[in-house]
């Protein structure tokens, strides 16, 4: 069981870097921290509800990071990406600072788009 794995079934407590890899990058600092905690009791939620319901024991696999929302944001937010606040109080997620890295079109395609709606649903709850 890796470390995300055990963070995700509350075998692990997480610790200041997995609430933010990045806290030199102090603007959206406080943001990351509310987002990879939501993340992560999101990702929890989700596995207690396949595991009860009888589908597969872990979050979509096939996906980035095993259909991991944590996982995924928390990869995001090492290389460098930043949570801008919207006017209307939500965040949006700004991938630029990782195209140094990554082409475009497949970070779109590979990791963010199959993600979108999770991704959508803890930046919500993550501002609530």
């Amino acid at each position: 069981m890796n470390k995300y794995s055990q963070i995700l079934t509350g075998k692990k407590p997480m610790s200041d870097s997995d609430r933010d890899p990045r806290p030199d990058l102090r603007e959206d600092h406080i943001d990351w921290a509310s987002v990879l905690i939501t993340a992560q009791k999101y990702d929890a939620k989700i596995l207690v509800d396949r595991t009860f319901s009888g589908q597969s024991n872990g979050p979509k696999s096939g996906l980035p990071c095993d259909g991991s929302i944590f996982g995924l944001l928390h990869g995001l937010r090492c290389g460098g990406a930043r949570l801008n606040k919207l006017d209307t109080g939500g965040l949006k997620l700004d991938y630029e600072p990782l195209l140094g890295a990554w082409c475009k079109d497949a970070l779109l395609a590979d990791w963010l788009m199959p993600l979108r709606k999770e991704m959508a649903a803890v930046f919500r709850r993550a501002v609530a």
